[in-house]
């Protein structure tokens, strides 16, 4: 994985832990949406881990949690339907 944002029709990437509900909930909510996605666990791939740590210092002021969701160039930490509603309908017209 050499870039965050692959040049493929993902949607969102989400950042997750394997124990992590709000990240199952945030899964399941694209999934029954049929909006495509790509995860990324942080705590079985190093890479990842590497760039959760970069957009949590450059965009999260070091607040770290999951599921961090990005939409186009939006970042929702947590699991917050109705912000994740608003990029999707807003910004991304999806």
């Amino acid at each position: 994985m050499s870039t965050i944002t692959p040049d493929i029709p993902e949607v969102a990437v989400i950042f997750t832990t394997s124990t992590c509900t709000y990240c199952t909930q945030a899964k399941r909510y694209f999934d029954e949406r049929s909006i495509m996605y790509i995860e990324y666990n942080i705590q079985t791939d190093p890479i990842a881990y590497h760039q959760y740590n970069k957009l949590v210092e450059e965009k999260c002021d070091g607040r770290r949690g999951v599921p961090l969701i990005l939409l186009g160039d939006e970042l929702v930490e947590g699991f917050d339907k109705r912000k994740v509603d608003e990029i999707l309908h807003g910004e991304l017209g999806y």
